[in-house]
């Protein structure tokens, strides 16, 4: 199992500093593994949610309506990673965080 270090931005990762010495514990070889956790979902479309997931919501009385953990992340947080040359492995909405 891959350990992953965690990141949590607490403002808008276009201001967030990161130096070696926070990276240090998610290096691998010549790369770093980490997971950044965004503040908000604001601008964010809400996403599909799955037949799987409807009936499983039906079955244990979970309210129906897309809640903020239906929300996708802010297209314009990827954007911001994607234009520092940061490659997005896994994106979660349920933890507002992506794996890079």
């Amino acid at each position: 199992m891959q350990f992953l270090f965690f990141i949590f931005l607490i403002s808008s990762i276009s201001h967030a500093e990161l130096t070696e010495q926070l990276m240090i514990a998610g290096k691998r070889s010549n790369q770093y593994r980490a997971w950044i956790y965004f503040k908000d979902k604001s601008d964010s479309e809400l996403g599909n949610i799955s037949d799987k997931a409807y009936r499983r919501r039906v079955k244990n009385n979970v309210d129906l309506k897309n809640d903020w953990y239906d929300k996708l992340i802010s297209k314009k947080y990827l954007e911001v990673l994607e234009s520092y040359g940061i490659k997005i492995d896994n994106e979660s909405r349920w933890l507002n965080a992506v794996s890079v």
